[in-house]
């Protein structure tokens, strides 16, 4: 008699492929080495200046970089040894951290060594994300991009939620080498990877600027033309802006807002969060496959327009007497405890929402893009992410001054509301009038 064949879950299918296992673990420990860095240098300036707007300062080091060099290391990526690349970056950023360490105490030399991190951290993510489809089959893809949110907000939770009691008990220069250490290993993962994984068969390998001009406009081309690619960029780059503003103001938020420690902003601010994303994560992985990825999409612009507009009009109503006395009676604490698991509990909804809008349009970006340009269609996003994700931050943060965080957080929401309202229509038109679905 046959022995009964088991069927194992797409997420298990996807974790038995040893060079996805190899991958997928170095980008759980390379997102988790920076996210620690982005939070550390985020608190450290917090601390110094008490200001929101030098906070954006320093994510605006960060971001200009990703801005100008995305779309070039899109173009690299397509012509080199996508493994090589992978290596070489993370080769690069222990160096930097070293050279962070030394100069740790000039803060200038600190925001210059944190952009160059940046722009190294551009050639790794486009190359990362152009080989999933190399390692896993197209049914599968849906549930890979599911493991990589998974374990990308895993880092999160393990970079912004451990930053902060890291950084207070040990210290900046232990943690920082702590860091460089994560980055040796995920070079050591990366170097068991087959050496001719994502070779390219272009045998012109040489940059003139003609030839790069070219390559970018066939890509923003190739944008333009497929309707699902232009929009699922578009959603990503809008949720990717949400959580830079969110980075921005969370050390804000929590010394303003919270009434709590700078440092505690990473586990009751960030940390549902990114709880919120695995979470999401593991259902979409298990059972995403069952549902239109625009309905998806949908959902979580809506729930987290919605949430936010629910999490700022608390706070604002906190201070009437009904108000604080309904609070106390529901979560039998004080006000301020309660606020604080009301906090939680929405950045754990806004985490969920986020992981629903992020799966679906990298999963639609992989379908419709080829191996010959999928570098490219990345480095295109992550320019317009890091270029566009700027001007919010900066504004967000010279407002959350002037105006105060929560009137931030209301209008952010209404706007995330407003456009799901008005995305949903216009999207389904224009996909009916080019034939094109998602």
């Amino acid at each position: 008699m046959d022995k009964p064949k088991i069927i194992k879950s797409e997420l298990f299918q996807v974790l038995s492929i040893k060079s996805f296992q190899l991958l997928w673990s170095s980008q759980v420990i390379t997102q988790t080495a920076y996210n620690m860095l982005l939070f550390i240098l985020g608190v450290i300036i917090y601390q110094k200046t008490r200001s929101n707007a030098q906070v954006s300062l320093f994510y605006l080091t960060v971001g200009i970089p990703a801005f100008v060099f995305g779309i070039i290391s899109g173009i690299y990526v397509d012509k080199f040894n996508k493994r090589s690349i992978l290596l070489l970056s993370t080769f690069i950023r222990i160096i930097l951290l070293i050279l962070i360490v030394i100069f740790r105490h000039q803060l200038l030399i600190v925001f210059i060594l944190s952009g160059l991190v940046s722009i190294v951290g551009q050639f790794f993510v486009p190359a990362e994300a152009a080989l999933i489809p190399r390692l896993v089959k197209q049914e599968l893809l849906l549930s890979a991009n599911s493991l990589f949110t998974l374990t990308f907000y895993s880092a999160v939770i393990g970079g912004f939620v451990f930053a902060g009691p890291l950084l207070r008990q040990f210290g900046t220069t232990p943690v920082l080498i702590f860091l460089a250490f994560l980055y040796l290993l995920s070079t050591v993962l990366l170097y068991f990877l087959p050496k001719n994984l994502g070779t390219t068969n272009t045998a012109n390998k040489s940059f003139p600027l003609s030839e790069m001009k070219q390559d970018v406009l066939s890509a923003i081309s190739f944008i333009k033309k497929v309707i699902p690619v232009k929009q699922a960029m578009l959603l990503m780059m809008m949720s990717q802006a949400v959580i830079s503003i969110f980075l921005t103001l969370a050390p804000g938020m929590a010394d303003q807002l919270l009434k709590i420690e700078v440092t505690d902003a990473s586990i009751l601010i960030m940390g549902p969060a990114a709880l919120g994303m695995i979470v999401g994560a593991l259902i979409i992985g298990n059972l995403g496959s069952r549902f239109r990825k625009r309905s998806l999409i949908q959902l979580g612009i809506y729930a987290s327009g919605l949430i936010l507009i629910f999490l700022s009009s608390v706070i604002y109503f906190k201070n009437y007497e009904v108000v604080s006395d309904l609070f106390e009676l529901i979560f039998y604490n004080k006000i301020s405890q309660a606020i604080l698991i009301i906090t939680s509990l929405c950045f754990f909804i806004l985490g969920f929402a986020n992981s629903l809008i992020d799966i679906s349009c990298n999963t639609i970006l992989q379908q419709y893009s080829t191996d010959g340009n999928r570098g490219r269609i990345y480095g295109v996003l992550q320019s317009l992410i890091s270029g566009l994700s700027l001007l919010p931050v900066i504004i967000s943060g010279l407002l959350a001054d002037v105006i105060g965080i929560n009137k931030i957080i209301f209008v952010l929401g209404l706007c995330l509301t407003v456009f799901g309202l008005f995305a949903s229509g216009f999207f389904k038109k224009l996909m009916k009038e080019n034939n094109q679905s998602i």
